[in-house]
């Protein structure tokens, strides 16, 4: 059974049907975490109190209760160009996300996009994290 909220991999992100969904295009450009907190914030309207950091990006991707849309994408066009220990951090953290929302149930689903170019590089980091888990 495919997961309601979930990774997915496509060769071609652009074409991704977004229909009745509220679409979040992840900018390539961004090279430190500060500049995706603020991305996030940004383009995901996250409420004020957000902390730009890891564990607030954590509570509001498992909670948007501000959106209207139940069907939320996450696109990226591309991996962020981060530095190797946050790209893990932030991998780490969609993944903690995804398997939270899919355990506890919720009534929106969450799915982030990434290029088919990428999966092998964010399947060996969520390996690597959920031998550890």
């Amino acid at each position: 059974m495919k997961e309601k909220n979930r990774f997915l991999y496509l060769d071609d992100v652009e074409k991704y049907d977004p229909s009745n969904a509220y679409v979040a295009f992840i900018s390539s450009d961004i090279s430190n975490i500060k500049d995706l907190f603020k991305e996030y914030y940004k383009k995901l309207n996250f409420p004020g109190y957000f902390g730009h950091n890891w564990n607030a990006l954590i509570d509001c991707l498992r909670d948007f209760e501000w959106m209207n849309q139940k069907r939320i994408l996450i696109i990226h066009k591309a991996l962020p160009n981060l530095n190797s220990n946050d790209l893990k951090n932030y991998i780490e953290v969609l993944d903690i996300v995804l398997r939270d929302l899919n355990s506890r149930g919720n009534d929106y689903e969450l799915v982030i996009i990434f290029p088919q170019s990428v999966k092998e590089i964010i399947d060996k980091i969520r390996s690597e994290f959920n031998k550890k888990a």
